[in-house]
C-alpha cells in the first residue's frame, strides 16, 4: 500500500497497523468526516467464504458494546474484501500482552470483561 492510496473513494491510507493470518490492517482517514478508521484487508478467499465473513460481521455489529469493536461497513476492491471498523488507538489485548507482563489480577479482570460481554 502506498501512503496516497484512496480506498472506496473516501478513505485515505495513513499507515499499516498490523498483519496476521487473516490479512492486514491499516489506519485510514475518512474524507468527509475526518474520522480515523481501521480497515482490514482480508486475504483472498472464495466468494462464498467472503459472504460468510460479511454475515458474521453484520451479526456482531448489532451488539454495540464498548468492549466489542464497531463495524461500519465493507467493500470489495479487485476481488478482495475490506472491513471498515472502529479504530482503537490503544490497540488490542494481544498487542498489549506482547508488550508487557500483566499482573494476575489484571488478567482476571480481562477474563471477567470477556465473560460479561459474551453473556450479554
Amino acid at each position: 500500500m502506498i501512503e496516497n492510496d484512496i480506498y472506496d473513494d473516501k478513505y485515505h491510507y495513513l499507515r499499516e497497523l498490523g498483519r496476521g493470518g487473516f490479512g492486514q490492517v491499516f489506519l485510514a482517514k475518512e474524507e468527509v468526516s475526518g474520522r480515523c478508521v481501521a480497515i482490514k484487508e482480508l486475504k483472498a478467499a472464495a466468494p462464498d467464504k467472503q459472504q460468510d465473513i460479511v454475515r458474521e460481521i453484520q451479526t456482531v455489529s448489532q451488539f454495540n458494546r464498548r468492549n466489542i469493536v464497531s463495524y461500519y461497513h465493507h467493500f470489495w476492491d479487485d476481488g478482495k474484501l475490506y472491513l471498515v471498523m472502529e479504530f482503537c488507538s490503544k490497540g488490542d489485548l494481544l498487542g498489549a500482552q506482547n508488550k508487557k507482563q500483566f499482573h494476575p489480577q489484571e488478567v482476571i479482570g480481562f477474563i471477567k470483561t470477556v465473560a460479561r460481554e459474551m453473556h450479554e
